[in-house]
């Protein structure tokens, strides 16, 4: 995300809100892409959505913010998770 926002501010000199957005998407796609390609609503819900709270969460508290924030969410949502679908089979 960090080259992606370097590369919009050498070309457009600024970043506004919804490039930062834009940037926080095509970090992530980067990384997925296959994913998306193959399953894009799964993909999209499982990389590019939670992939971009992150990118975005790191751009604005930095990076130990959005680590701990992702080992947090699967430390608590990853249970819960379990426990939700496992009680309506």
């Amino acid at each position: 995300m960090t080259a992606v926002v370097a590369i919009i501010r050498i070309v457009r000199g600024n970043v506004s809100p919804q490039l930062f957005v834009l940037a926080a998407i095509i970090a992530q796609f980067y990384g997925v892409w296959p994913y998306v390609f193959h399953d894009p609503l799964y993909a999209s819900l499982r990389y590019l959505a939670v992939g971009t709270i992150w990118g975005l969460l790191y751009w604005k508290r930095g990076w130990l913010a959005a680590a701990l924030g992702h080992g947090l969410t699967h430390l608590i949502l990853d249970p819960l998770l379990l426990l939700g679908l496992v009680h309506t089979a």
